[in-house]
């Protein structure tokens, strides 16, 4: 049986409250229970937070290491590109005979070959070249590179203004291209074809004639540089068939001496337009790439540097020659032999860039990183990522 309780006034009621309020407090927690429970609080709370901490430098490596990846991927792809692109510049001089016609010294070429390595070399130093001749450490031996960062000159294919243009086989009046020594007027001339060239050339601009030779049943194609300083083209079909084509070498970067009969070439030889290419590193880190593009009104052509990725920290490269016997991968610097597919730049068929990122945001678990392209050690917290990837130069 259940006891009720009957409140007879609304004032025994408030006592009775009262009275149950003073007994839950008498009740409660001790200074003790709670310092105990602040104690279990805080460590809770610091576990918490070290773990978010962990968690937070985890989540900032793993971004580091994502970014560091995709900036890699972009730079090798922008690289491939360009070095799949190299144009058919194997050049034809006395001692890399197109033909036994061939008389003009390899010395007189300005442009030796599609691919120039610049060994030990940056931005800075780029900057300072006055020509294309070939560096003077080029054979050097690689432990004298003053500098563990390279550079590279490319000559490629101006897809901008493609066409195929020919010399005029028809040609009268002497020799097609000009087999006249020196650098007076007209010792540097050739005559294309008004039909297949009219509209298409223009004074100032790069290109390279190539011709194909056969000898002992082996079909080789040669390709030598020039710059069009002068050009004499009517508008209308002249009654020789010819353009007149004047590649001056007097204070010209870029055209061999004498004519490019001298080289060996025929009135079969076809014309492309190219352009050339230089990648480098900036002393402060940086990929730079600069094209060099010629005009009539700029007989220089080098065109403004644009940074390709920021986070680049070191670019070397490893050209491959390939002989009769083996495939030569240079270190850096060419290491030639008597070999004849192995004793010029102009034998170069490949290379193997080598890129070392840097991360631009530092490392917060302690861990040091190093460059492993330099002698010294950074050892400092900014993580580094690095790969070395080989291209064939496709046009060859």
């Amino acid at each position: 049986m259940k006891t009720r309780y009957f409140f007879r006034d609304e004032k025994s009621r408030t006592s009775t409250i009262l009275f149950r309020s003073k007994k839950w407090r008498r009740n409660g927690f001790s200074l003790i229970e709670l310092s105990i429970s602040l104690l279990l609080v805080s460590a809770f709370g610091l576990g918490i937070a070290g773990y978010m901490k962990k968690t937070n430098t985890t989540l900032r490596g793993a971004d580091i290491t994502d970014d560091l990846r995709t900036s890699l991927g972009l730079t090798q792809k922008r690289l491939m590109d360009d070095i799949k692109q190299t144009a058919k510049v194997y050049p034809s001089c006395s001692s890399n005979q197109a033909s036994s016609a061939a008389t003009a010294a390899c010395t007189d070429l300005k442009i030796r070959g599609a691919f120039v390595p610049l060994p030990g070399t940056d931005k800075a130093d780029v900057d300072a070249m006055t020509g294309f001749a070939l560096p003077s450490n080029l054979s050097d031996s690689n432990s004298t590179l003053s500098k563990s960062t390279d550079s590279i000159i490319l000559a490629q294919y101006d897809f901008s203004q493609t066409f195929d243009c020919r010399l005029n086989s028809s040609h009268t009046g002497g020799s097609n291209p000009s087999t006249t020594s020196g650098t007076s007027t007209g010792a540097e001339r050739l005559w294309a074809s008004w039909d297949a060239c009219h509209n298409k050339l223009s004074v100032g601009k790069l290109y390279v004639l190539l011709e194909t030779f056969t000898a002992s049943g082996v079909s080789t194609s040669f390709g030598n540089v020039f710059q069009i300083t002068s050009l004499t083209d009517a508008g209308t079909r002249p009654s020789t068939n010819d353009i007149q084509i004047d590649a001056a070498s007097t204070n010209n970067l870029f055209n061999q001496q004498g004519g490019l009969g001298l080289s060996g070439f025929t009135s079969n030889a076809r014309i492309y337009p190219i352009k050339l290419v230089e990648w480098t590193v900036a002393s402060t880190g940086g990929l730079y790439r600069r094209e060099i593009k010629p005009s009539s009104g700029d007989l220089s052509g080098y065109q403004a540097w644009v940074q390709v990725q920021a986070n680049v920290e070191g670019i070397q490269f490893y050209p491959l020659t390939i002989t009769t016997t083996s495939a030569v991968e240079h270190q850096r610097t060419m290491q030639f032999t008597s070999n004849a597919n192995n004793n010029g730049v102009e034998d170069i068929r490949g290379i193997s860039p080598w890129v070392v990122l840097k991360s631009n945001k530092a490392s917060q678990d302690g861990t040091t990183y190093d460059n492993p392209q330099t002698a010294s050690s950074e050892n400092d917290a900014y993580p580094r990522k690095n790969a070395k990837f080989f291209v064939q130069m496709r046009n060859f």
